[in-house]
C-alpha cells in the first residue's frame, strides 16, 4: 500500500489519486501521481513461476504476454525482480530506491517497467528469466536465500552482461559475521524453516480483527484496549493507516473528529502517549475530498458542503483546538507522505514514549518536577497563565519569539530559576547583558504573577510561570504544545557577568560543547535552533558574514550566494537598526521552513549554517526538513531544557513579585 497525500480513507479500497485539472491547487499531488504512473510503466505484479500458493489469473497472463512479448517494454527501462519467496523484499527495496528518481522520470517523460518473478526455486527457470533480461537489456535484482541459486544468478548475469544487484546476500553475510553462525540457506517454503503460524502470527490476526471493529469511532468503550489511537478529521487517512499498522501486530483504533460533535470521553481517559493526532494541509485535504465526492457521484451542492474551503478550514481549526488542549498527543502531519512513512514515525514515537509520556529520561524527575505540580495547591494555575498569554499574543503576536528566547536565556545561565526576570538598581542583572537587551514581554510575566497571587498567593513560582508562558506562546501561534513539568523555585541571584550564552557567531564544536554542558545533545541543539522559525534578527549580527568574513572584505562562502545578495540589499555595512526575518516569508508561523532554508544554506546566522558542519546535526536538519516529528520533538527538547539547574524542595524561594527577590 503506497497511498500518499494524506491517505484517502476508503470504505473498502482507496479511491484513485486525484488527477483532475481542477485540482491544480495541489501541484504536488498531481506531480506525484504522474511520477507514480511513469515509474510503474506496464508493471507486472506477482509474476509467479510455478507459484505454489495461488493460480495466475487470465487477466494476469494477458498482461504478462503483452509486457514480455509486445512492444510496451521498449517504451522504458526494464527492471527484473527475482525471488525465491513472495518477492516482497525485492519489490519494496527497488520501489523505495525508485522514489529518489521521481522528478527525473517526470521531467524526462520516461518510464521504468518492473517485473516481479516470485517463487523461483529452480535453477533452470532462473536462467530462463536472466536470459530474457539480457534480451531486453534489463537490470536484475534478486533475493535468493539459497547460496547456490544466488551464485548461479550472479554468474549468469555477469556472463550475459546483465547489470545485477544481490539484495539479500550482503545482509546475510553481515549478520552471519556478526553472530558468528552460518545461515540456513533455506528458502521461505523449504522444509525445516520455522513455521509462520506461530504466536506472532496469531497476534497479528487478533490485532487486525480488533482494528476492523474499532474503525471510524466504533465501540469507544474499547479505546483503553488499543495500543495506538489515531484521531483526525475525515480523509486524513486514519482507516488505511490503522490497517497498515495492525498488520504489524498493534491494536489500532481510530476516532474521527466531526465539527460540532464531542469526541468520546474515553478518548481523554487513555494514556496520552497512545494517541496520535493527524493533520494535513488544507489544499490537499480539499483535493482528496473532491475526488471522493466525485467517486460517490455527489452533486455539486453536496460536494461544496463536503469539500468547501471555509468548511475545511473550520474543521481543521476544530481539530487543532482539541489537539492544543491535549499536549500529550503527538501531532503528525500526513501531507505528501506515504502510509509507510507515517506509520514508521508513529511506531518510533510510540516506542520512544513507552516509559514516559514526554519521551525524555525520567531520572531528572527526581529533582522534584512533575506535570500537574499545582493540581491541589493551585488547580487553575495553568489556565490563568494561558488566559493572560493568549490575550497578550492576540494584541502582539510578535511577542512569541522573545518569550521563547527568554526561557532559553534563563535556563542557560544559572538554570531555570527565573533569574533573568530580576531587576537591578545598578543595571548589573542578567537582563542588562547585551544578548538579553532584545528580550520583550516581561509585562506578561508580571501580569500572570499578579493574577495568580490573587487566587493562590505565594504558591506558583516565577520560574514556572516563565516555563508555562514559553509553551503557551507557541500554542497561541498554532505551534507545538507539550506537558510542562512544574515545581521549580526561584533563585535570588542575577549577575550580568554570568551571562555566557551560545552565540549566533559560534561554530558547531562550540555549540555542541555548550549544549552538552547543560545535559543536551546534538538533536536538542538542532531542534531548539528550530525556534528560529519565528522572530527577527538584526543587521549588526550579519555585517561580518556579509562583508568581512575572513578579514579580507569577503562574505561567508557557506552562505547561498543569491540569499547573500538579497541580504546585502537590506543591510549596508554601517546599518545598525534594520530587522531581518530569521525565517523569510514564514517568520510569524511556527513550522519546518527554517530547516528547509538551512538545508539550502540560507540560515541567517553562522550558528544556523554550522548545523550542516557535523554529520549528526546535519542528519537531524534534513530529517526535520521533512517535518514529520518537529512539533513533538520540540516539546521533548523543551522539557529537557526546562530541567537544567532547577531549584526544588527547600532551595530558592517563591517570589511575591517576579522582578525582585523577597
Amino acid at each position: 500500500m503506497d497511498s500518499r497525500q494524506g491517505h484517502p480513507e476508503p470504505d473498502s479500497e482507496s479511491p484513485p489519486v486525484p488527477r483532475s485539472p481542477k485540482l491544480k491547487a495541489s501541484s504536488k499531488l498531481n506531480r506525484w501521481s504522474m511520477a507514480r504512473a511513469l515509474r510503474s510503466g506496464v508493471k507486472i505484479i506477482d509474476r509467479p513461476i510455478n507459484a505454489p500458493h495461488r493460480q495466475a489469473t487470465t487477466e494476469e497472463a494477458d498482461r504478462k504476454t503483452s509486457a514480455i512479448d509486445g512492444d510496451d517494454v521498449a517504451a522504458g527501462k526494464s527492471i527484473y525482480l527475482v525471488s525465491d519467496g513472495t518477492g516482497w523484499t525485492a519489490e519494496h527495496s527497488v520501489n523505495a530506491a525508485l522514489g529518489q528518481f521521481e522528478d527525473r522520470l517526470v521531467n524526462r517523460g520516461c518510464s521504468v517497467n518492473t517485473h516481479l518473478f516470485s517463487w523461483v526455486e529452480d535453477e533452470v527457470k532462473l536462467l530462463e528469466i536472466i536470459n530474457q533480461a539480457a534480451k531486453q537489456k534489463a537490470m536484475c535484482f534478486y533475493t535468493l536465500a539459497n547460496p547456490s541459486m544466488s551464485k548461479s544468478a550472479k554468474e549468469a548475469c555477469d556472463q550475459l552482461g546483465v547489470l545485477s544487484v544481490d539484495i539479500l546476500g550482503p545482509i546475510i553475510e553481515g549478520i552471519a559475521s556478526h553472530l558468528g553462525v552460518s545461515p540456513s540457506g533455506l528458502t521461505r517454503g523449504a522444509p525445516g524453516r520455522v513455521k509462520t503460524l506461530n504466536d506472532a502470527y496469531f497476534k497479528r490476526i487478533e490485532a487486525i480483527e480488533f482494528t476492523i471493529k474499532q474503525d471510524d469511532g466504533t465501540l469507544p468503550e474499547n479505546l483503553g484496549k488499543a495500543d495506538i489511537i489515531l484521531v483526525g478529521v475525515s480523509r486524513t487517512g486514519k482507516t488505511p493507516l490503522s490497517t497498515y499498522i495492525a498488520q504489524k501486530g498493534y491494536k489500532v483504533a481510530n476516532v474521527p473528529f466531526v465539527m460540532g460533535v464531542e469526541p468520546p470521553k474515553t478518548l481523554f481517559e487513555v494514556e496520552p502517549r497512545k494517541v496520535f493526532a493527524l493533520t494535513i494541509q488544507l489544499v490537499v485535504l480539499q483535493a482528496i475530498r473532491r475526488t471522493r465526492a466525485k467517486t460517490l457521484g455527489v452533486d455539486t451542492e453536496g460536494e461544496n458542503r463536503y469539500s468547501g474551503f471555509d468548511l475545511l478550514r473550520k474543521e481543521l481549526d476544530f481539530a487543532s483546538k482539541i489537539y492544543a488542549k491535549n499536549p500529550g498527543w503527538a501531532v503528525i502531519d500526513v501531507t505528501n507522505k506515504a502510509i509507510e512513512e507515517t506509520a514508521a514515525v508513529i511506531l518510533r514515537l510510540y516506542h520512544d514514549s513507552s516509559d514516559s509520556s514526554t519521551s525524555v529520561p525520567s531520572e531528572a524527575n527526581a529533582q522534584g518536577l512533575k506535570v500537574g505540580f499545582y493540581s491541589k495547591t493551585c488547580p487553575h494555575a495553568e489556565g490563568i497563565v494561558r488566559k493572560v498569554v493568549f490575550a497578550a499574543m492576540k494584541k502582539a503576536p510578535t511577542l512569541g519569539a522573545p518569550l521563547l528566547r527568554m526561557f532559553f536565556h534563563d535556563c542557560f545561565v544559572r538554570g531555570c530559576d527565573g533569574s533573568v526576570l530580576l531587576d537591578s538598581s545598578n543595571n548589573q542583572a542578567e537582563k542588562n547583558a547585551v544578548p538579553n537587551l532584545s528580550l520583550r514581554g516581561f509585562g506578561i510575566i508580571d501580569d500572570s504573577k499578579a493574577a495568580l497571587e490573587k487566587v493562590c498567593p505565594g504558591i506558583v513560582s516565577c520560574s514556572d510561570i516563565l516555563a508555562l508562558i514559553a509553551r503557551d506562546a507557541m500554542v497561541a501561534l498554532e505551534g507545538p504544545s507539550w506537558e510542562v513539568e512544574t515545581g521549580r523555585r526561584d533563585g535570588r541571584v542575577s549577575n550580568i557577568n554570568e551571562v555566557n550564552l551560545p552565540s549566533p557567531f559560534d561554530n558547531i564544536a562550540k555549540l555542541i560543547t555548550d549544549f552538552r554542558t547543560k545535559g543536551l545533545n546534538e538533536k536538542d541543539l538542532v531542534i531548539l535552533s528550530g525556534g528560529h522559525t519565528i522572530g527577527m534578527g538584526h543587521c549588526p549580527l550579519m555585517t561580518n558574514r556579509l562583508y568581512n568574513f575572513t578579514g579580507r572584505g569577503d562574505s561567508d562562502p557557506s552562505l547561498d550566494s543569491e540569499y547573500a545578495a538579497n541580504l546585502r540589499k537590506k543591510c549596508k555595512p554601517t546599518d545598525t537598526t534594520t530587522a531581518l526575518e530569521m525565517d523569510p516569508g514564514s517568520f510569524k508561523t511556527f513550522d519546518v521552513s527554517y530547516f528547509k532554508l538551512v538545508a539550502k544554506r540560507r540560515g541567517l546566522f553562522q550558528s544556523d549554517a554550522a548545523l550542516l558542519d557535523n554529520s549528526k546535526t546535519r542528519a537531524y536538519v534534513l530529517q526535520q526538513a521533512r517535518g514529520s516529528t518537529f512539533f513533538h520533538d520540540f516539546g521533548v527538547s523543551m522539557v529537557k531544557m526546562g530541567r537544567i539547574g532547577v531549584l526544588t524542595g527547600r532551595t530558592g524561594e517563591i517570589r511575591k513579585m517576579c522582578r525582585v527577590p523577597n
